[in-house]
């Protein structure tokens, strides 16, 4: 899609927030603090059953695991370089 600059500019700007404001995902019963307490809340208010846990909700590697297997480099050792 090809946009001429002040139009460009205008759809970049309307996603531009003002100062202090942040987006609204970042609260409610979705954040991220209150996710899992949130949903479970508004499913018992609504009368709806939770969905089955998957294999991906049960087993999820930590992010240091993810780095040393895509870098081949592992996080949990120490510092590289020498001792002083």
């Amino acid at each position: 899609m090809r946009l001429d600059a002040p139009e460009f500019i205008g759809h970049f700007l309307i996603r531009v927030l003002p100062r202090g404001l942040q987006r609204i995902r970042h609260y409610g019963f979705l954040s991220n603090r209150r996710r899992e307490t949130g949903l479970a809340e508004c499913r018992r208010l609504l009368a709806v059953i939770s969905p089955p846990a998957t294999a991906t909700d049960e087993i999820r590697p930590d992010y240091r695991d993810r780095y040393a297997r895509l870098t081949g480099r592992s996080l949990r050792d120490g510092p590289v370089g020498p001792s002083t």
